[in-house]
């Protein structure tokens, strides 16, 4: 089967809802919380291309989406349904973005990726050994202090679980 890659700066909503349905099948299976952003409003230009479909036989196979707030770097999150792991599917859409990086100059990919995707930790492993670890993010969760106290209440922030294992590596793939 061949791989049809598509990368656009703005979604459809029947992509969306494709790609929400792909990340709810592949993060159900693997315990994973951190939801694919698919918004552009923050990005230093909009008009760059920042998600990235990967379909076999018109079906959703893998999703590629890249945060762009600076032109410093591009935070990446992606997935890929479990059928189709280990064929080239997340590579195929990686060296596609690497390639529309270099030519609006980011120079560095950001892994966004949780502690308890092996997959993703593999993957980086095998292709990135070089690949170093940023910093960690961390899941905010807020409650009120009052439960009672109505429109007055005050809400108090605790650090939550670990967010994500960010990892760097240059764009140039």
């Amino acid at each position: 089967m061949s791989l049809e890659v598509k990368a656009c700066a703005a979604l459809t909503e029947p992509e969306r809802a494709e790609i929400l349905a792909l990340q709810n099948e592949v993060y159900s299976g693997e315990n994973l919380k951190n939801t694919v952003w698919l918004q552009t409003e923050s990005h230093f230009d909009r008009t760059v291309p920042c998600f990235y479909l990967g379909r076999e036989n018109d079906a959703l196979t893998a999703f590629l989406s890249l945060f762009l707030p600076t032109q410093e770097e591009a935070e990446v999150t992606a997935f890929t349904k479990q059928s189709a792991r280990n064929c080239g599917q997340f590579t195929a859409l990686l060296h596609a973005a690497a390639k529309e990086m270099q030519v609006h100059g980011v120079p560095d990919f950001l892994f966004d990726l949780e502690p308890q995707s092996e997959t993703g930790k593999a993957y980086l492993k095998k292709h990135f050994p070089n690949a170093v670890h940023s910093h960690t993010e961390y899941r905010m969760t807020c409650e009120p202090a009052f439960p009672t106290a109505g429109k007055h209440n005050r809400k108090v922030c605790d650090g939550g679980d670990a967010r994500g294992l960010s990892v760097r590596f240059p764009a140039q793939i």
